[in-house]
């Protein structure tokens, strides 16, 4: 074999290894579209180069003065493939990435409403953690303890599938696990939420707005109050979607702090500010909780919210600066009404909690 056909296959060779080198990347951090579209322009390129002879031809032909043949169709098929993995990559890199947290519904999908979000089905990939068969049997340390390494797992793959990607979160599951997920996903940002209207029967986007309902203590000096107490554990109640009463906390025997909005209500939430000021004046509330209770353990989380508010507060539950955090599940049929929870941060992050 001629010495300029050995080059001209050496250089195929490592345009071929580099394609092969890309596509294996891409699909370790499970970016599989951009890793196959990464091979099909390198592969497209090697098609397109080599439709105008080898080296030994182009030597041949100076030498004889004559032109070297070029393959037409050739050249072509190889823009078509460079055409088509520019194609596959534009339309990757901008997909937007939409987590599901499914724990309640199996048909809860946002694939079968894209339209009422304004979305084409090329536009968006959506990453479901189905955990209902889970969750329908009785909750137990087991079964919890089965569920959170699903959400690990599902919310990592998604961290790396929809890096440098637009990102959305969708979900309806149990508030502990909700809030377990948003732990996992802490310093990385989503940028759209989507919430499901039970009675519509729709998904709607959280759009922007900046005049909406506060949510706020009951009493303004309830923290100050605590102070003097020197109490080891609280309770912090936030009533977004419906109102939690004194009488539905009777197995919490510590002090008790009521955040709320004026009158709360299913999908109240529907803006982008709204979220993070709830989230924001919660999040301040459990900081300042325990800054001015120094002796502070404890902190029982009991929240009625939309899926949107439990998972972008748990991106912000520290594991060092804040105590143990415990978020329990309500169910209006059990006594006690909170008969289970999970811990949030620390060391005991995932433990099951039963009353």
């Amino acid at each position: 074999m001629a010495s300029g056909t050995i080059f001209t296959l050496g250089i195929m060779g490592i345009v071929f290894i580099i394609g092969i080198i890309f596509m294996i990347r891409h699909f370790r951090s499970h970016q599989r579209e951009e890793g196959i579209a990464y091979f099909i322009i390198m592969f497209g390129s090697e098609v397109v180069a080599t439709s105008f002879g080898t080296l030994d031809d182009k030597i041949i032909a100076f030498l004889r003065h004559n032109d070297v043949d070029t393959n037409y169709a050739q050249i072509i098929s190889g823009f078509i493939l460079i055409g088509i993995g520019v194609f596959l990559m534009f339309h990757s890199r901008n997909k937007m990435y939409i987590l599901n947290l499914n724990g309640m519904f199996h048909d809860r999908r946002i694939d079968n409403h894209h339209k009422e979000v304004g979305l084409s089905p090329f536009q968006f990939k959506e990453k479901e953690v189905d955990f209902v068969r889970l969750y329908k049997k009785t909750m137990n340390a087991d079964i919890a303890a089965e569920i959170i390494e699903e959400i690990k797992h599902k919310v990592e793959v998604f961290k790396q599938e929809s890096k440098d990607k637009k990102r959305g979160y969708t979900g309806i599951a149990s508030i502990p696990f909700v809030l377990f997920a948003g732990k996992y996903f802490e310093r990385s940002v989503m940028h759209d939420y989507f919430e499901y209207d039970k009675f519509q029967q729709v998904y709607y986007r959280l759009t922007s707005k900046h005049r909406f309902p506060k949510l706020s203590l009951s009493q303004n000096d309830a923290i100050t109050r605590l102070q003097s107490i020197h109490c080891v554990e609280v309770v912090i109640a936030i009533s977004i979607t419906a109102s939690i009463r004194a009488e539905q906390l009777v197995q919490f025997t510590c002090p008790q702090l009521y955040l709320s909005v004026p009158n709360p209500n299913d999908n109240l939430i529907k803006h982008k500010e709204q979220l993070h000021s709830y989230v924001e004046k919660t999040y301040d509330v459990l900081k300042e909780t325990h800054e001015r209770i120094p002796n502070l353990k404890k902190i029982h989380l009991v929240i009625s919210s939309q899926s949107c508010f439990a998972f972008k507060l748990g991106q912000l539950i520290e594991d060092t600066r804040m105590p143990m955090v415990i978020s329990y599940q309500y169910n209006a049929q059990s006594s006690p009404k909170y008969p289970w929870g999970i811990i949030i941060n620390g060391d005991q992050k995932g433990d099951f909690v039963q009353f």
